[in-house]
């Protein structure tokens, strides 16, 4: 094999490697679907409002990098979550993930939701 083919070969393995474990290592590429049912493994339904919410600031903060809580009040029954931006998309499109955590009157945790809001250039 010549040079400029190693190279190319070389090179076209480091990229492929590398959109590979970029897509592995963010949980945000994953369906909503798939983003919900983990979640639910952490968070599961049932479980009252302030266990949900020190999960949401120790566990999800850290496995969601620039994760934070948009709104939580005593008085309503819902946590919004921002989870981040699916960087791959960015090229064309902004694509924002969000969780959603509804509670009963206990409060007991009865429903959790993913969205991914995309806007276009």
């Amino acid at each position: 094999m010549n040079s400029r083919l190693k190279i190319s070969v070389l090179i076209m393995v480091v990229f492929s490697t590398t959109v590979g474990w970029m897509i592995a290592s963010n949980p945000l590429l994953k369906s909503a679907d798939s983003i919900k049912i983990a979640l639910l493994e952490k968070t599961p339904l049932g479980m009252s409002k302030k266990e949900l919410t020190a999960i949401l600031e120790k566990d999800i903060a850290v496995n969601f990098d620039g994760a934070y809580i948009l709104s939580s009040t005593s008085d309503v029954n819902r946590i919004r979550m921002y989870l981040g931006n699916d960087y791959l998309e960015d090229l064309l499109f902004d694509t924002e993930v969000y969780a959603v955590w509804d509670f009963d009157d206990s409060p007991n945790l009865i429903r959790i939701d993913v969205k991914k809001e995309t806007d276009g250039i």
